[in-house]
């Protein structure tokens, strides 16, 4: 699974208190991989501590990776890079900031095994108005320009198969937005929504603003929309994420 994480010394240590005997009891080889950010906190070594401390305890194999990106590049970049250095049949993602609920993920993957990408989604959106008009409108740009298949709506709680994250793998450009390139690229894909038992408030908040969404918004129009429509033979060399250590 992939967890971008960023500043998330708070709740890191509630994260995987909550998050790791769920994987424990899966009949399942598993491996998490934290995509950090460029955090400035000490998110990072916190999580070394906490993984010294299952493996001791355990005896078992190292199951977590920790990669260190050369900067801020945001969300959807750090998501983007744990995809493409992912080795599993099925990559699950999931937010570091206790919104998507750990004690889910088993009926999540029993769930996906039939579909290439499912999307999780809380039973009751308790966002803001704002914030909730903001997906309304990111959800319409993906039905109406990028042709997502109708019904489908995304989030950052998903589950892919390999075929699903291979077939995205490879973009360039300063921006990535993991949906959008699904969308774009995933057109015989087998998609599909669950939904989920939102969980009571949490400690940690969302980070998404109502001005984050809008920023978001316009980028994915741009990017995925304006330039390639209106720019021929564009071309692009930069990655969306610069790796500066594996851990």
């Amino acid at each position: 699974m992939v967890i971008p994480i960023y500043k998330a010394s708070m709740h890191i240590d509630k994260l995987w208190e909550s998050l790791i005997p769920v994987l424990q009891s899966l009949h399942l080889s598993w491996e998490i991989l934290f995509v950090d950010d460029g955090s400035l906190d000490d998110t990072v070594e916190k999580i070394l501590t906490l993984r010294t401390d299952l493996i001791e305890k355990s005896g078992a194999l190292n199951r977590v990776r920790i990669i260190r990106l050369n900067g801020h590049f945001g969300q959807q970049s750090a998501v983007y890079c744990g995809l493409e250095q992912s080795h599993g049949d099925r990559i699950l993602t999931m937010d570091d900031d206790l919104q998507h609920p750990p004690q889910f993920i088993p009926q999540f993957l029993s769930a996906s095994q039939e579909l290439d990408v499912l999307f999780a989604l809380p039973q009751r959106d308790e966002r803001s108005h704002t914030l909730r008009w903001g997906s309304k409108m990111r959800d319409r740009v993906f039905r109406l320009l990028l042709k997502a298949p109708r019904g489908i709506k995304p989030g950052s709680f998903r589950v892919f198969n390999r075929k699903s994250v291979d077939l995205i793998k490879g973009s360039k450009g300063p921006f990535v937005y993991v949906s959008a390139l699904l969308f774009r690229r995933g057109g015989s894909l087998k998609m599909g929504n669950i939904d989920y038992e939102t969980p009571p408030a949490q400690e940690a908040k969302s980070r998404f603003t109502q001005t984050s969404r809008i920023v978001l918004t316009l980028k994915l129009m741009w990017y995925y929309v304006f330039i390639p429509l209106f720019i021929k033979n564009h071309e692009e060399d930069q990655k969306p994420y610069i790796m500066r250590e594996e851990l």
